[in-house]
C-alpha cells in the first residue's frame, strides 16, 4: 500500500518518537520556530502535514527527540534545505 502524501499528528508523533500526539502538538510551535514545516493550509481539521517535508526536517535539519539537538541546522530557506538534502543523497 502506498503511503499518503499527507500525515496527521499521530503519524508525526510516531516518526519523531514522541510518546503521543499531544506531546508533539504541545511542542509544535517551538519546533516551527526551529524550521519544522507548517501544516498545509487547505486542510483545516484534522491538521495535516506533507510527509516529505516532515521527513526532510527530521532527517536533515530537525530533531528526532525533543531537546536533543541535531548536529547541523542550516537555514530553513527552502532552497538551502533542498541543497542540503541533495548533498546527502
Amino acid at each position: 500500500m502506498a503511503q499518503s502524501i499527507f500525515i496527521d499528528a499521530i503519524e508525526i508523533a510516531e516518526l519523531l518518537e514522541f510518546d503521543n500526539k499531544l506531546m508533539f502538538l504541545n511542542r509544535r510551535k517551538d519546533m516551527e520556530a526551529e524550521g519544522f514545516p507548517h501544516p498545509v493550509s487547505f486542510i483545516r481539521k484534522p491538521l495535516r502535514w506533507r510527509r516529505d517535508d516532515v521527513l526532510a526536517w527530521r532527517d536533515g535539519i530537525g530533531r528526532t527527540l525533543p531537546g536533543i539537538p541535531h548536529p547541523q541546522t542550516p537555514s530553513d530557506n527552502r532552497k538551502i534545505v533542498l541543497l542540503h538534502a541533495a548533498g546527502r543523497a
